[in-house]
């Protein structure tokens, strides 16, 4: 596994909780009351909600993607573009893709239907998603 220091989340790590979204979506899974599950078998860390939280936030910012947590977990890696991922961690994601089942980042349109209206509170923002 590839990481930093024992605080910082790996590629592997990060790939996966991100490509997880698009598994629920495509399964119909409830990503929040399923994903420490699924990523336990992934990982040596203590785990909780909050914590997997905190990594999709951190990942967010770090790449510039200004979209709040929510909506990125309502709308899976369709929120993202794929330019803003660095080679190796899109190699590492497209790797486990393969593994679960959901196709490659660049065939996702096809497997992530489009999101539905909802709306969305960040801060004291709301944003309407279409």
């Amino acid at each position: 596994m590839t990481t930093a220091s024992c605080n910082k989340w790996s590629i592997e790590e990060v790939g996966f909780i991100i490509n997880y979204m698009d598994v629920c979506i495509v399964k119909g899974l409830d990503y929040r009351e399923t994903v420490v599950n699924a990523l336990q078998g992934r990982t040596s860390r203590p785990l909780n909600e909050k914590k997997v939280q905190d990594a999709i936030q951190a990942f967010l910012k770090r790449h510039g993607v200004p979209i709040h947590w929510c909506q990125f977990i309502h709308g899976g890696t369709r929120e993202i573009d794929k330019i803003k991922l660095p080679a190796d961690m899109e190699e590492v994601m497209n790797k486990q893709r393969r593994e679960l089942g959901i196709g490659a980042l660049a065939e996702r349109d096809r497997m992530i239907p489009p999101t539905s209206k909802f709306m969305i509170k960040v801060g004291s923002i709301q944003h309407r998603r279409t």
